[in-house]
């Protein structure tokens, strides 16, 4: 969960340590006992120096507030090093992200 001052969108960015072909990505909203901030719309970016970055998927996790399970999101393999996962709306209506995990699907 990020510091109270912060509004959307709000940006996950992740250091895979080399180079993979990514070929999706999977998130899982906060499970707490409240569960804020679960992504309702977001994209997903992909870099190789983390300075210039391939959107690679955006959309929207359905239903997320009352089903909050894992969310699988696939889109055409692209290399990468960084991953960024932009918030742009939650399911709350307010400017909480959580995450309980974000993985990466490799070909």
């Amino acid at each position: 969960k990020q510091p109270g001052n912060k509004t959307l969108p709000i940006d996950l960015v992740i250091d895979l340590g080399s180079e993979n072909t990514l070929a999706g990505f999977k998130y899982f909203p906060d499970q707490g006992q409240w569960g804020h901030g679960a992504i309702a719309e977001y994209e997903f970016y992909v870099s190789s120096d983390n300075a210039e970055w391939k959107l690679v998927n955006k959309g929207e996790f359905s239903n997320i507030k009352n089903n909050r399970v894992w969310q699988i999101k696939n889109f055409t393999p692209t290399k990468g090093r960084y991953i960024k996962l932009r918030a742009l709306r939650n399911a709350d209506g307010n400017n909480e992200v959580g995450y309980a995990e974000v993985d990466v699907i490799t070909n």
